[in-house]
């Protein structure tokens, strides 16, 4: 029998593909060197760039009291301009914000769909300096969901792709903000033998969504654990024209607790996954559960580094495999052109967080 180890932080974690799959691509390989970016200001926390377009950089912050920070991008260095959405109550805070970048309405969307939370701010990308002040933004709330929506992706200015979140047997639902309502679309999960509920089957397969930022072309990509992604049309409430970029379903089944899921200890951590207008970026590392469960090290780094990126086209087809030469955290962003890949390492210098770019 399957031993399943249960994972309470799942949600916090992201990114990996095996070797085995590694092996197996069919696209060219190329090679990128880092470029330092340098800080007029210390700002500590700095774990994800979010956003870089025309000159504007958007960073997360975890564990601090601002979310977010902005900067201006020249040449080589960064200029910090402000932070906002502290954490809290008030009505301009969230606890656990989360950000989509919808460059192809030039929006910038802040989600916080968590402990009760409901609510998003939206806010043009341009004038840059407006995206802190909280007077330019257009706030949302939502109050009538039993099940919150999860990983919102914009259909259009109030209407979002959602994942079907403990609701039946559909991975999706389209949730229209303005007017809080959540209609699941007929699109059911893969068939994968798992005799479990409808929390822990819509868990297992939680997962990213993004949209093609001048087409209604999506990329779903399941979280935290196995490698399932595809692309596929939304045509009003129809999935149409799906095309498997990796197949591999998370292996799951409920923990010994009889409430929880668990993984099985062979299963890897899925792709951390961007868009461009171009192509899709998938972030990878080897790391597995049961490495999680040893504490097991890649050339002396845990699994939260990657070095490797493969990229597809909107068609599913495999074009590169962009090889970094230095590990970086997780969370990496494309510019809006797809010239440059942003990321954040503490590899350059030991624990301080330092801004690095890939040119493409």
């Amino acid at each position: 029998m399957k031993k399943y180890f249960v994972v309470f932080l799942a949600f916090l974690l992201s990114g990996c593909a095996s070797d085995k799959e590694a092996d197996l691509w069919e696209g060219k390989d190329v090679s990128l060197t880092h470029e330092v970016l340098y800080t007029d200001s210390l700002k500590i926390g700095m774990a994800d760039p979010e956003a870089v377009f025309d000159s504007t950089m958007i960073v997360n912050h975890s564990r601090c009291v601002n979310a977010y920070s902005l900067w201006k991008l020249k040449g080589d260095s960064l200029f910090f301009q402000d932070e906002f959405i502290s954490r809290g109550e008030g009505p301009h805070e969230m606890f656990i914000p989360k950000i989509y970048v919808d460059y192809g309405q030039e929006r910038l969307i802040f989600f916080a769909p968590y402990n009760g939370e409901n609510k998003a701010f939206c806010v043009e990308m341009n004038p840059p300096e407006q995206i802190s002040d909280p007077a330019q933004w257009e706030t949302y709330y939502w109050r009538n969901q039993k099940a919150f929506p999860r990983s919102l992706c914009p259909v259009d200015s109030t209407l979002y792709l959602a994942m079907n979140f403990g609701l039946g047997d559909n991975m999706f639902a389209l949730f229209d903000m303005e007017q809080d309502t959540l209609v699941p679309i007929d699109y059911p999960y893969p068939s994968d033998g798992k005799d479990v509920n409808a929390y822990i089957k819509s868990t297992a397969y939680t997962g990213v969504l993004f949209r093609h930022p001048d087409k209604s072309r999506f990329v779903y990509s399941n979280t935290p654990w196995g490698r399932y992604v595809f692309v596929f049309d939304l045509e009003g409430d129809q999935v149409k024209n799906v095309v498997v970029l990796s197949d591999i379903l998370p292996d799951y089944g409920v923990a010994q607790d009889g409430l929880n899921i668990g993984y099985n200890d062979q299963v890897p951590l899925c792709y951390n996954v961007q868009v461009g207008k171009k192509y899709i970026y998938m972030m990878y590392n080897d790391f597995t559960m049961e490495d999680l469960k040893t504490g097991r090290l890649i050339d002396g780094l845990p699994m939260s580094y990657y070095k490797h990126i493969l990229v597809y086209d909107w068609e599913g087809r495999p074009v590169k495999r962009l090889n970094l030469d230095l590990p970086v955290w997780g969370g990496f962003c494309v510019d809006k052109d797809e010239k440059n890949i942003y990321a954040i390492t503490d590899r350059i210098v030991e624990d301080n967080e330092t801004v690095v770019r890939f040119r493409l």
